[in-house]
């Protein structure tokens, strides 16, 4: 058997105690409750969670006596899937879901799930060329000569390397999109939803605004803005 420290949080106390390989282990993932085994959570010898009940990481307590692990609880019971009997996500499960798992078998140190949550997503992203996203989207030229692609829905999409002008996405839904390497002239965003999309390397060019607009996770490694063009 092996011992286990328990580190305290919030004023509570901290102590020591001894897991066996078959006692169950009630988790509490980021306000979520989970319960296992000791033998699941050490399947993967390299894990993360196999370090953290094999006695190489300190654990938190919490007030109700659950193992609490500060991570995102929504995915957590594929996780335990995985490590159970090597089930991978439903089919399914859409590209968003399928991001926040990878991220969190990333975490956890559980390199073959994250491959192939990798491929996976690669599959199921749709890169657009100029002419096939103009006829997606079929806007309509406003009174200021903006193109109107507002309420767009578009999530997960692989608009990397396009060249936009002159349009509004305000209200759109384009979490999860990648515009890698996409250059932007006088675009709009207004209240969109952008959470998690990327803009690694894309260039701006006269003003991007961002209103309202939702950036959780958005990503803007490498961005260049010209002179007075700044996202805003």
């Amino acid at each position: 058997m092996d011992e286990i420290s328990h580190h305290s949080q919030n004023g509570q106390n901290g102590h020591h105690g001894v897991i066996s390989s078959q006692k169950i282990v009630r988790l509490n993932v980021g306000g979520s409750k989970f319960t296992t085994s000791k033998t699941t959570l050490t399947a993967q010898p390299d894990s993360m969670l196999s370090r953290m009940f094999s006695g190489k990481h300190p654990i938190i307590v919490d007030g109700d006596g659950s193992y609490f692990i500060d991570r995102d609880g929504s995915c957590f019971q594929h996780i335990l899937n995985y490590l159970r009997d090597g089930s991978l996500p439903p089919p399914e499960m859409d590209t968003a879901q399928k991001v926040i798992l990878e991220r969190e078998a990333r975490y956890f140190l559980l390199d073959e799930l994250r491959e192939v949550l990798e491929e996976e997503i690669q599959k199921d992203r749709m890169h657009l060329s100029q002419i096939q996203f103009l006829r997606l989207y079929n806007g309509q030229v406003d009174k200021k000569g903006f193109l109107c692609c507002s309420s767009l829905r578009l999530p997960n999409a692989d608009l990397s390397t396009l060249q936009l002008d002159n349009a509004t996405f305000s209200d759109s839904e384009l979490h999860h999109t990648l515009f890698r390497g996409t250059t932007f002239t006088s675009i709009v965003f207004d209240k969109a939803n952008l959470e998690e999309a990327d803009f690694s390397g894309a260039r701006f060019i006269n003003t991007t605004r961002f209103r309202g607009a939702r950036l959780r996770g958005a990503r803007f490694e490498g961005a260049l803005a010209a002179r007075g063009a700044a996202p805003r």
